[in-house]
């Protein structure tokens, strides 16, 4: 794996940053990621819809 800089369109609001899910220590600890429009999340933060395509 890399990580490599390219141009993109994705900015902070369009991430939404929460808690990791099954983990016994740090549970507070906010180490998970995801976008806002991905309907491929399994776990969204209280209140987050899942979006809507058509």
């Amino acid at each position: 794996m890399w990580l490599s800089q390219r141009d993109s369109t994705i900015g902070e609001k369009d991430l939404t940053q929460t808690t990791r899910i099954g983990i016994s220590k740090a549970k507070n600890i906010k180490w998970r990621w995801y976008l806002k429009n991905s309907r491929s999340v399994s776990k969204r933060l209280k209140g987050d819809r899942t979006p809507n395509f058509k």
